[in-house]
């Protein structure tokens, strides 16, 4: 799990530098638990959800290798049965960044 994550970070480090793309700001963990806890808990700490769990380490082994661009498209536009932003329009771009920073975080911590 752990080579798993760290071909994420070198990956999303490397496609961030490619892109030429840059965040308004760094990330925030305290900004994006908000965030989570407002907008994603409520199917990501939901074990009646079909979403996966943040606190459960089986269901992040095959996406913790996925780039962390590709989970910011599935954030952004939706992913099966998972609305584009959670179903609020409203979210910054800002405010997925440090969701996903959030997220990352503790998935890492379940190793």
């Amino acid at each position: 799990m752990k080579t798993k994550l760290r071909l994420l970070l070198v990956s999303s480090l490397i496609l961030g530098g490619c892109s030429g793309a840059k965040l308004a700001q760094k990330p925030d963990y305290h900004r994006g638990m908000h965030v989570f806890n407002v907008f994603c808990a409520p199917c990501h700490q939901n074990p009646s959800s079909d979403a996966p769990q943040l606190d459960e380490e089986g269901d992040w082994d095959l996406r913790a290798i996925q780039w962390t661009s590709i989970w910011k498209q599935h954030v952004t536009q939706g992913f099966l049965g998972m609305p584009a932003k959670a179903g609020h329009p409203e979210l910054a771009e800002q405010d997925i960044n440090d969701a996903l920073y959030y997220i990352e975080i503790k998935v890492k911590s379940l190793e």
